[in-house]
């Protein structure tokens, strides 16, 4: 089993530098993801997506006890992944940045995971004002600006996680996704319902990476596993 009993996700952390060659991994994969792999121009993005469909194709095959290669996967309007004949109790969503990539499944409620590699050097200031709430940019400028780095990339992540979880991404609007100042979710755009019935949790990625799960329904345990390897 790869999800604990009881557990309402599991959050796999894959390096993306330890994978397989892109032949091993375009193997893995059905005709219309090759397709779309040799349409990525730039080689850092193509690699990820290869990387991340093949390793999602293993994980979805053991859970569901079948073959990779009979699963199909679709991408809905706003570009996030379902399976074509999806069964009840399983949902998943997948996040890469530089260096790493972390794929969530859980038993069936929305859900959303995203992980950022910190970029120092980026004008934050602007995006921030764009993205955050009043009171949350009002927060963050108040901080000591060598903590403003991290902070920004944590509250993204939560933000972000979220908007994928109800299947809008961006363009729903993160400064109506609000948390607080101790990191709890405050307040939710209404057509996602209650702010209650949410849950968005930090996850552990690693030294200069921020990462979060965004979760509907009742309050679920959460584990994260390390990716063993394809090859496994």
């Amino acid at each position: 089993m790869i999800r604990s009993p009881g557990a309402a996700a599991t959050v796999w952390r894959l390096p993306l530098l330890d994978a397989p060659d892109d032949g091993y991994l375009l193997a893995q994969l059905e005709p219309a993801e090759r397709r779309r792999a040799t349409q990525y121009r730039n080689d850092s993005a193509r690699r990820r997506f290869l990387v991340c469909r093949a390793a999602l194709r293993r994980l979805l095959a053991e859970r569901l006890g079948t073959d990779a290669a009979v699963l199909r996967l679709i991408a809905d309007d706003h570009g996030k992944p379902h399976l074509a004949d999806s069964p009840a109790g399983l949902s998943f969503n997948v996040s890469h940045t530089d260096g790493l990539a972390l794929i969530a499944l859980g038993d069936g409620r929305p859900l959303g995971v995203d992980v950022e590699v910190f970029r120092p050097a980026r004008a934050l200031d602007g995006i921030a004002r764009r993205c955050f709430s009043a009171q949350e940019f009002a927060h963050w400028q108040a901080l000591p600006p060598e903590r403003r780095t991290a902070a920004f990339y944590t509250l993204w992540t939560r933000k972000e996680a979220f908007a994928k979880a109800v299947g809008k991404g961006i363009a729903i609007g993160l400064e109506r996704i609000v948390f607080d100042a101790d990191g709890a979710l405050s307040a939710v755009p209404a057509e996602c319902g209650r702010t209650a019935d949410w849950r968005v949790l930090d996850l552990a990625a690693g030294a200069g990476y921020s990462a979060a799960l965004a979760m509907g329904g009742p309050p679920g345990a959460v584990e994260m596993r390390d990716w063993a390897g394809f090859r496994h």
